[in-house]
C-alpha cells in the first residue's frame, strides 16, 4: 500500500507544479452589449462563445422597445468552416497467402535454428561413445542431430526463396516451374526427415 501512495503523492505533486507553472489563461474583451435577461439569453449565449478561428462572433445590438421572442428576427449564424482530415493513400498491398506462407517458413527456419545447437544435456545424453555403443536401440549422437537440423535450415531457406520468387513472378509459366521446384525441395526435407527416424 505504501508504494501507491508514495506514487499518488508524486503524481498530485507533480500536477500542481504543472498547474504553478502555467501562464493563466487571457481573457478576450468582445464588444457585445452585456446580456439582456430572458428575452436574448439564447442570443447572448450564442455571442459569447468563440468561432472555429479563434475570434469571438459580433451580434448585432438587442432591439429597443418591447418585441416578444416571437416576433424577434432569426440571428445568422455565419457559416464555419468543417474540419478536413488529411489525404490518406494506402500504399501497401493485401497480406496475401505466399506472404503467410513466407512467415511460416521463417518460423520454421528459426526452431530449427536453435536445433543447430546441441544443448549440454545433449551432449551429455548422447555423446558420440554412447551413441555408437547404443545405435541398435535407433537414435543418433547430438552432432549427428545438429547436422541434420543443418540441411533442413539449408532446404527450409531454399524454399522461402523460391516463395519469395513466386510473388514476384510475371509469367504462369514461371510460376508453375518455381512450384515444381518447391514440390521437390519439400519432398527431399520430407525424406530426410523420414532417414533421421
Amino acid at each position: 500500500m505504501k508504494p501507491f501512495f508514495s506514487l499518488g503523492v508524486l503524481l498530485i505533486s507533480a500536477l500542481a507544479m504543472a498547474a504553478a507553472d502555467a501562464p493563466p489563461p487571457e481573457k478576450k474583451k468582445t464588444d457585445s452589449p452585456p446580456a439582456a435577461p430572458a428575452a436574448n439569453a439564447g442570443q447572448s449565449a450564442l455571442a459569447s462563445t468563440p468561432a472555429v478561428n479563434g475570434s469571438a462572433q459580433e451580434t448585432p445590438p438587442p432591439p429597443s422597445g418591447n418585441t416578444d421572442v416571437a416576433t424577434a428576427a432569426p440571428v445568422p449564424h455565419p457559416a464555419q468552416n468543417a474540419t478536413v482530415l488529411p489525404r490518406v493513400e494506402v500504399n501497401k498491398s493485401r497480406i496475401t497467402n505466399l506472404d503467410i506462407e513466407i512467415n511460416e517458413q521463417q518460423r520454421a527456419i528459426d526452431r530449427e535454428k536453435l536445433k543447430t545447437k546441441p544443448t549440454r544435456l545433449d551432449d551429455t545424453l548422447n555423446n558420440d561413445k554412447v551413441a555408437k555403443s547404443l545405435s541398435i536401440f535407433g537414435g543418433s549422437s547430438s552432432e549427428g542431430r545438429a547436422g541434420l537440423a543443418k540441411e533442413r535450415v539449408q532446404i527450409l531457406s531454399e524454399e522461402k526463396e523460391i516463395l519469395e520468387a513466386m510473388k514476384t513472378a510475371q509469367t504462369r509459366e514461371e510460376k508453375d516451374e518455381l512450384k515444381k521446384e518447391l514440390e521437390l525441395l519439400r519432398q527431399m526435407r520430407r525424406e530426410l526427415e523420414q532417414g533421421q527416424k
